[in-house]
């Protein structure tokens, strides 16, 4: 996105990251499971609040959530009902699914399969309803994975519902999706699509399991994300007249009127920012101390709610809502 005289924009999406939960990772939740950190990620989570950053799923990752469970629920049936061993209680279920069981046995373990999707459903995972929805490219980008990569055709549909949501990173366990070989096949599958398809990463949940690693996963994210939008950096700061000095980049300037976001990194890896209007008069050339309308290496007077001690060496974006 950019303003009408080519300048790059940063918006509130911008700051935004969604992280896409992949079947094995909510599967594990359920199941309990920590050994490769799913439950200690859904549990962060879940227990607490990190305003710039997003935890989803599609239908179709639940459908097969639901697939999964059906089939343990009923193999736990065979076990206990019927006499089975773990071992032919697999074969069962795999050769005449669901054989020995009313559909009202089935009721029953369809209402224990939503107790278990209700303890991360929308708090903290939202579920993005594709199915219902005219999801653009969604069907054709299916296609093209099937044509050109190794996707199966479940994890096809995986990889699209994160895209078509606009998520960022997808957490994971399948070694697969991470291999240098997927990899370089996804880019040539994607060449034909939009570049913001192009971007998508994947991760683990080991590596967002306590808050200092999601806040360092998210300036990571965040100044990889928003590099080309960057404008300039503030330079000085001058607390008792609440100035600060900001230098533009390249071919860029910033011109009263201009709303800018300035972006801190506080302690290292707290994300911190700042909204603020460059109000007329408020811009001084730096170098000359007099007033302009616009210009490369600027003083910017700030507004009294915003305190210039903050926001030194901070990152210069200018935003759009």
């Amino acid at each position: 996105m950019r303003d009408s005289i080519g300048r790059p924009l940063l918006s509130f999406a911008n700051m935004k990251l969604r992280l896409f939960i992949d079947t094995n990772v909510l599967i594990d939740y359920i199941e309990d499971r920590d050994n490769k950190k799913a439950k200690s990620f859904i549990e962060l989570f879940r227990n607490s609040k990190f305003n710039n950053i997003e935890i989803l799923t599609s239908d179709y990752v639940l459908w097969e959530v639901y697939g999964h469970m059906r089939e343990e629920f009923y193999i736990e049936e065979l076990i206990k009902n019927f006499n089975y061993g773990y071992i032919s209680a697999n074969k069962e279920c795999r050769k005449n699914p669901f054989r020995l069981v009313s559909v009202s046995q089935m009721e029953l373990i369809g209402k224990r399969i939503v107790e278990c999707i209700n303890k991360f459903k929308n708090n903290p995972v939202v579920i993005e309803r594709l199915f219902s929805k005219e999801v653009e490219k969604f069907s054709e980008l299916i296609e093209k994975l099937l044509q050109v990569s190794k996707f199966s055709y479940s994890d096809a549909i995986i990889f699209a519902s994160a895209l078509v949501t606009n998520s960022h990173i997808i957490i994971t366990l399948d070694e697969t999706f991470s291999s240098d070989r997927h990899l370089s096949e996804l880019k040539e599958a994607l060449k034909e699509l939009p570049e913001r398809f192009q971007e998508i990463e994947f991760k683990k949940p080991e590596d967002f399991h306590n808050r200092r690693k999601v806040k360092e996963e998210f300036k990571n994210w965040f100044i990889k994300h928003n590099k080309n939008k960057q404008i300039g950096e503030v330079f000085k700061v001058w607390p008792k007249r609440n100035v600060v000095g900001v230098k533009c980049f390249g071919r860029f300037f910033i011109q009263e009127n201009d709303y800018l976001c300035m972006v801190k990194f506080k302690n290292g890896i707290d994300f911190t920012y700042k909204i603020i209007e460059v109000g007329d008069g408020c811009l001084m050339n730096y170098k000359s101390k007099r007033l302009i309308k616009r210009g490369k290496e600027v003083t910017i007077k700030l507004p009294k709610e915003v305190k210039s001690k903050l926001l030194d060496s901070a990152m210069v974006f200018l935003f759009s809502e």
